[in-house]
């Protein structure tokens, strides 16, 4: 299946334009959201901007460029992110979800892996995203295929 996959939007004014130009093409579209909490505890679409809105902002605001064959992902997220992110995501989108965390962090000039998470800690991660209604499941940074394999083989 064709579709176009807009990753790692970074809020509402970045992912309009490109949901825009994706939709004009009749191919089915996903959103995907790279997310983190806020020291206050607030969820945001990450957009390197100290004034980034919350995630549930975005979200409203996207609703009204809505169409029958897109999906919004949370993705490229630290994997203890993603949870609070896609609960979001699920009470403002009524449509197909998902989420792809990724391990390790960046540390210039490249991403360090040696903190990744297990493959057994991200099954487990991935089973809650599933149980929170998340229909579309993988990784993104340091999330290999080893962990595809055991999502693959253990995801009901």
């Amino acid at each position: 299946m064709d579709l176009i996959d807009l990753e790692m939007m970074g809020g509402f004014e970045q992912a309009a334009p490109a949901i825009r130009a994706a939709a004009a093409t009749g191919l089915p579209v996903w959103v995907g959201f790279s997310c983190l909490t806020g020291r206050d505890g607030v969820v945001r679409a990450y957009d390197d901007s100290p004034f980034s809105t919350a995630l549930t902002e975005d979200l409203a605001l996207l609703a009204d460029l809505a169409h029958g064959d897109m999906a919004v992902t949370v993705m490229h997220t630290l994997t203890e992110d993603t949870a609070p992110a896609l609960e979001i995501v699920r009470r403002h989108w009524p449509g197909v979800t998902g989420a792809y965390a990724h391990s390790g962090r960046w540390v210039d000039p490249e991403w360090e892996f040696d903190d990744s998470i297990s493959h057994e800690d991200y099954l487990s991660a991935a089973q809650r995203w599933v149980e929170m209604g998340a229909q579309i499941i993988g990784g993104c940074c340091a999330i290999g295929p080893e962990y595809i394999r055991l999502l693959r083989e253990r995801l009901t």
